[in-house]
């Protein structure tokens, strides 16, 4: 099943904590995070924000140890790796926030 108003998918339950059961008629037009809005876009938008300001803070960290050259600890390897380190920690921090919403819905 999907929403009508916004597509995106019914989510299961637990049992145990599962919503009432409504009919098909009384089911919310959009999904719990369509409906949360604004609060919930402006807050994904600030941590995508601050991702890439850490993401170009690395990168430019990079290019000005190449200008002055010398033995330097900020390899492309390594920027890689942090790179891929940074992207990992704003993923999983995502999944937490929507693992929060999930966790706290007290209704469909």
């Amino acid at each position: 099943m999907v929403y009508r108003g916004c597509g995106h998918l019914i989510k299961p339950c637990i049992v145990e904590r599962a919503p009432a059961t409504v009919s098909e008629a009384d089911m919310p037009d959009k999904c719990l995070v369509c409906r949360a809005g604004g609060v919930l876009e402006e807050t994904l938008g600030m941590m995508k924000a601050r991702q890439l300001a850490e993401e170009r803070a690395l990168e430019g960290l990079t290019q000005l140890m190449g200008v002055f050259g010398g033995p330097s600890r900020h390899n492309a390897t390594n920027t890689e790796e942090r790179l891929a380190d940074i992207r990992q920690h704003w993923r999983k921090q995502t999944e937490s926030l929507y693992a929060e919403l999930e966790r706290h819905r007290d209704g469909w």
